[in-house]
């Protein structure tokens, strides 16, 4: 059968989460038995491709996007995006604006800005309500931005995300 993959935050259940499926599928094929090439989480199965030099999942797409109604100071553009999970994707003028950003609401709030148009980002996530006041590298809202980056006319192209700085 297909491994199940239960992911958890120090608050709550998440349906998915790119990290821990990634570390997942490498601990299946290439430190462990081998594996089927999938893994079942909450969102469904996810296809993956495991070595030992990388292991790359296959994300879901397609999710709702819309604009945001979230307010916040200098937004360029804000979307918010259900994965299940609700994500506000909010871009900001800049990578300092985004370096110095601190947070007032509690909720998912993951905020970008363009280092180098259409080849770098600069992001960080908040998810006070994940009991993470910042996370340092987030699968699951980098899939969320992909999303927001198709809805503003970026139909496919590659990026890096410069995510963490701020807490080491």
């Amino acid at each position: 059968g297909v491994p199940v993959a239960r992911i958890f935050t120090p608050a709550r259940e998440l349906p998915f989460a790119g990290n821990p499926l990634v570390g997942s599928a490498y601990v299946l094929d290439v430190l462990g038995p081998g594996g089927p090439g999938r893994l079942r989480c909450a969102v469904g199965e996810v296809a993956y491709r495991a070595n030992r030099e990388s292991v790359t999942i296959d994300t879901p797409h397609g999710q709702p996007v819309q604009p945001s109604s979230l307010e916040v100071d200098g937004a360029v553009s804000a979307w918010l995006v259900s994965m299940p999970m609700e994500y506000h994707v909010v871009q900001l003028p800049n990578p300092a604006a985004v370096a110095s950003f601190a947070p007032s609401a509690d909720l998912e709030l993951y905020l970008w800005a363009w280092e180098e148009e259409g080849h770098a980002i600069k992001a960080r996530f908040f998810a006070p309500e994940l009991g993470l006041v910042e996370d340092p590298a987030t699968g699951s809202a980098a899939v969320a931005l992909s999303q927001a980056l198709s809805a503003m006319a970026m139909k496919a192209g590659r990026v890096e995300i410069h995510q963490g700085d701020e807490i080491d």
